[in-house]
C-alpha cells in the first residue's frame, strides 16, 4: 500500500474531528434565539390565559367548598354561621371573607360581637387579614355580587347566614331574611402589577336558599 493510501484514513478522521468540534456559528445561535423568542411571544397569551383561568377556578371552587363546610357545620353543631364579605373592589383583585360562629342558633346574634366568634379569615387578591395566611392567588378577587336578574355588580359589604336547618339568609340592613332567588359572587381574575385590568369575564359562584353554592357559567 502506497503512502497516500495510508494517509487517507487519517486525513478523513481529522476532517471529521474538525466538523464535530466546529459547533454552532454565531449566525446559527442568533437564528435559534430568534426562533425561541418568536415561539415564546406567540405562546405567552395562551399560557397567561390558561394560568388566569385556572387561578379564578381554584378560588371559586374554594368558596364553594367553604360554603358547603359551613352549612354542614351549622347543622352538626346547631349553631348559626355567618359569612361576611368586605373590601370588595371592581377595579382590582381584592376581597376579605370572614366566617363567624354564633353562640346560638340565631343569625341575629352574629350582629353582636359578644355573641359570635371568628372562625377564619380568607383574604383574596391584595387584601390582608391579621393572623391570616397570605392569599394563594394574588391576581384574583371578588369584583362584586348581585341578586336575581340585576346585571350591575354591588361592591357593598355582604352578610350571609347559614342556620342549623341549612337554609341561607341574607342581611338586608335591618335583619337577616331568607334569601329569595339566587345570589351570585363574581370571582374576577386580573392582569397587571398595580395597574390592574380585568382579565376576561368573571366566574360566578351562585348561592340559593335551600342548597349549597355552585359554580355557574355565564
Amino acid at each position: 500500500m502506497n503512502r497516500a493510501a495510508r494517509q487517507h484514513p487519517r486525513a478523513a478522521q481529522r476532517a471529521a474531528q474538525r466538523l464535530d468540534s466546529r459547533g454552532f456559528t454565531m449566525i446559527e445561535l442568533v437564528i435559534v434565539l430568534i426562533v425561541i423568542s418568536v415561539v415564546t411571544t406567540l405562546a405567552y397569551p395562551s399560557m397567561q390565559s390558561i394560568m388566569h383561568r385556572k387561578a379564578d377556578l381554584e378560588v371559586a371552587s374554594e368558596l364553594v367548598n367553604l360554603s358547603h363546610r359551613i352549612r354542614a357545620q351549622a347543622t352538626r353543631r346547631n349553631r348559626a354561621y355567618g359569612i361576611h364579605l368586605r373590601e370588595l373592589e371592581s377595579a382590582s383583585p381584592k376581597a376579605l371573607v370572614e366566617v363567624s360562629e354564633s353562640t346560638s342558633n340565631l343569625c341575629e346574634h352574629l350582629l353582636d360581637p359578644t355573641k359570635r366568634g371568628l372562625v377564619l379569615s380568607l383574604p383574596l387578591g391584595q387584601a390582608e387579614a391579621e393572623g391570616a395566611l397570605p392569599p394563594k392567588e394574588d391576581h384574583v378577587g371578588i369584583s362584586g355580587w348581585r341578586r336575581g336578574d340585576v346585571a350591575a355588580l354591588n361592591t357593598d359589604e355582604l352578610r350571609l347566614c347559614y342556620s342549623p336547618s341549612g337554609a341561607l339568609k341574607v342581611y338586608d340592613g335591618a335583619g337577616y331574611i331568607p334569601l329569595t332567588g339566587v345570589l351570585e359572587l363574581a370571582v374576577q381574575p386580573f392582569s397587571g402589577e398595580g395597574d390592574w385590568r380585568p382579565f376576561g369575564p368573571p366566574r360566578f359562584v351562585e348561592f340559593s336558599y335551600a342548597s349549597g353554592a355552585q359554580i355557574t357559567r355565564r
